[in-house]
């Protein structure tokens, strides 16, 4: 993962969101929080509940484009 961008500006202010090589943390949600991991294409690859703070781990997937939701913010990665 190299580059991450908040699509939408109006994301909830507490949800924070950490990045260590290929796996992004996520805290601060509620807990069923859904979080959507889809491909450039618009793939759904992977729907996650969580339980207040949740990792997601792109380890298994091929280097390109991801779209990650979580409520009403968009993160674009980039995995190389």
């Amino acid at each position: 993962l190299n580059n991450t961008s908040v699509v939408n500006a109006d994301a909830d202010r507490r949800m924070v969101v950490s990045r260590d090589g290929n796996v992004l943390s996520f805290s601060n949600l509620a807990a069923g929080t859904d979080i959507s991991v889809y491909s450039s294409d618009g793939s759904l690859l992977a729907s996650i509940k969580t339980d207040g703070k949740t990792m997601v781990d792109l380890d298994g997937y091929p280097s390109g484009v991801y779209v990650i939701k979580v409520n009403d913010a968009t993160y674009k990665l980039m995995k190389r």
